[in-house]
């Protein structure tokens, strides 16, 4: 299967291939590697008060994203341009995170192990993608952590976009997936022909 992720998606993204499960990996912003313990424990703890805050006042989800200064400021840590971001889809992740008790204690475990390199003769194509305006986890202290477990991937800084990048380039996310998916699955279709 093609695996995409994002931050702790791209983790689990990882753990996926390194058990075989991979045709390609692209990965942005992916949780798991750092160089200073100290900043990751720092991050993870301002998540997990932040994500509790949140859950406390799941109830009013819709009069606090109508606020437009308030919805930029629970956005602005996670993307580069908030008014991108849907009101109603910020709602429904707010009104999420009471639903989540599995988050908070994630984020406790979350500092203590950091993601193992993949191997290096692997036969999938792996591409990282780290936002330029990534405050979350920003490349100099985590991306290239992460790089340095992924030997041979292909590393792309994606201009104008925070930790999710997805709200702030959506379409330019697509294409970096399919790019890649596209290449591996014509490169399986021209194997098949071949051996046919």
């Amino acid at each position: 299967m093609h695996i995409a992720g994002n931050s702790l998606g791209g983790w689990v993204g990882i753990e996926l291939a390194r058990r075989g499960r991979a045709h390609s990996l692209v990965l942005f912003s992916p949780a798991g590697a750092w160089r200073s313990q100290r900043s990751i424990e720092l991050r993870a703890a301002w998540v997990r008060l932040s994500f509790d805050a949140l859950s406390r006042y799941a109830s009013r989800a819709d009069a606090m994203v109508a606020n437009t200064v308030l919805r930029r400021f629970l956005l602005a840590g996670q993307v580069a341009h908030p008014d991108r971001v849907p009101p109603e889809e910020l709602a429904a992740v707010i009104r999420a995170s009471s639903l989540a008790p599995v988050v908070a204690p994630l984020l406790r475990e979350l500092p203590l192990r950091q993601v193992q390199p993949l191997p290096v003769d692997r036969d999938y194509p792996v591409r990282l993608v780290w936002g330029d305006r990534d405050l979350v986890l920003p490349f100099n202290g985590f991306g290239a952590a992460m790089l340095e477990r992924l030997p041979g991937a292909e590393l792309i800084h994606l201009p104008g976009a925070g930790h999710v990048p997805m709200s702030d380039d959506p379409v330019t996310v697509a294409k970096l997936i399919l790019d890649v998916t596209r290449a591996v699955d014509n490169a399986s279709i021209e194997m098949d022909d071949h051996h046919a």
